[in-house]
């Protein structure tokens, strides 16, 4: 995903398509902005190795980092404010209803990491994009709600 902030270019989970490299640079130069890659776990780095110059997992002004509590392996997830807009890995799947949560297999802690994730209900989401599944494009609060209350009652 790419993001213009005011003082950045960002790119998240980066995925360049094949070929595409020499127009994103381009782009990229166009805009005359740093370049920031924050990457939403670990094992995301996806495309990250080929902009060796970005700055790696600093946010910029405008965008804040959520980590949910009860599981021990990196995983992030970022809240663009302007666009009300969260960025998730694996913490939530899309499904074709809305969002399922996506327990880790690194929980240290099941009911204190979805306890955790209403600290999402805080913010003014009105978007979901999740690396699998759809994403949600309205209404995101009330959908990681739905999956919350769905994980809590299984």
């Amino acid at each position: 995903m790419e993001y213009e902030a005011p003082d950045a270019l960002v790119l998240i989970d980066p995925l360049v398509p094949g070929g595409g490299e020499d127009e994103f640079w381009e782009h990229a130069q166009r805009l005359g902005l740093p370049l920031r890659v924050l990457l939403t776990a670990p094992w995301h780095r996806r495309d990250a190795g080929l902009f060796p110059h970005a700055q790696l997992d600093v946010p910029p002004a405008g965008i804040e980092t959520f980590v949910a509590d009860g599981v021990q392996e990196g995983q992030r997830a970022f809240f663009i404010r302007e666009h009300r807009t969260l960025v998730v890995a694996e913490y939530f799947m899309g499904a074709a209803d809305g969002l399922r949560v996506c327990p880790s297999p690194a929980e240290t802690d099941p009911d204190r990491f979805i306890h955790s994730l209403h600290r999402l209900l805080e913010l003014p989401i009105e978007r979901v994009l999740t690396a699998h599944g759809p994403p949600v494009l309205t209404g995101g609060a009330d959908a990681i709600r739905n999956a919350l209350e769905a994980a809590e009652r299984a």
